[in-house]
């Protein structure tokens, strides 16, 4: 990996706030010869995410988004659902029948259902999750704008196929990151968005 550019004592967390401060870390933007750009050194998710943002909330552009998702989705909500990244629960709240579905684990921080048939699981999603709450043999895994926090896509895609049924499907929304950076956009790649 060749080093691009360097940003020193940058914030390590996109939030807003009154009081100056939190951590920094020098953000340092490598290009692998394969022209993956990537942001090291990784922060450990647990110190970025440790509180919600509340990131995909607010606006008619999220709102729209969530619905728009919801319903590409929908012909697939049966049997075993596994949603990751689960945030705000945007799938959840839509949900109005759960006959056709028999289990639904939603994974992520600060996750608020009452329901039998979901398992809530407070926790970032790895191997040891899956092993430890039986996931498998799902009809259906999802998750919106959370590929681009993640350190170890590949790892992540493999861990999800463990999940899946052979006939299983994986329907994800990312954004636009090539869009983001050509309008210069600051949020595109950095400690939350390292590829």
């Amino acid at each position: 990996m060749k080093l691009i550019n360097s940003i020193k004592k940058m914030p390590i967390k996109m939030i807003v706030s009154k009081k100056p401060g939190g951590k920094v870390s020098n953000c340092n933007y490598l290009i692998k010869k394969n022209g993956e750009v990537l942001i090291k050194p990784f922060i450990d998710p647990k110190e970025l995410y440790i509180k919600s943002h509340g990131s995909g909330t607010i606006g008619k552009t999220w709102k729209n988004h969530h619905l728009t998702f919801f319903n590409l989705i929908k012909p697939y909500l049966k049997k075993n659902i596994i949603e990751i990244g689960a945030g705000d629960n945007s799938v959840l709240h839509k949900i109005k029948s759960f006959n056709r579905i028999q289990k639904f684990w939603s994974i992520g921080k600060n996750i608020k259902v009452k329901n039998k048939k979901i398992i809530t699981i407070d926790t970032f999603f790895d191997k040891k999750i899956i092993s430890q709450n039986k996931i498998n043999k799902c009809q259906l895994a999802i998750h919106s704008h959370l590929f681009e926090h993640i350190h170890n896509p590949n790892t992540f895609l493999k861990n999800i196929y463990d999940c899946l049924d052979k006939d299983g499907y994986h329907i994800f929304s990312i954004p636009n990151m090539r869009k983001m950076i050509q309008k210069g956009l600051a949020n595109a790649v950095n400690f939350e968005h390292p590829y």
